[in-house]
């Protein structure tokens, strides 16, 4: 992943912190998303989140129970 400038990997690399870092804003974006009653969106969204938990646990992290309702 690049900005164009190449920060995200300088901040985030290739390891688990940037794969936590997008499952924390989806989760996010999931609730705003559900609160506006976007039904499609918020279920892409969660789609991305669970995607994300999946990536994190192929790597061996552990990885938080989603806090949305």
């Amino acid at each position: 992943m690049s900005l164009g400038n190449g920060r995200a990997k300088d901040v985030y690399g290739q390891n688990e912190e940037g794969i936590a870092f997008l499952q924390q804003m989806l989760g996010q974006l999931s609730q705003v998303a559900r609160g506006q009653k976007e039904g499609m969106l918020t279920y892409l969204i969660d789609m991305a989140y669970e995607e994300a938990g999946e990536a994190l646990r192929r790597r061996g992290h552990p990885v938080r129970s989603p806090a949305r309702k």
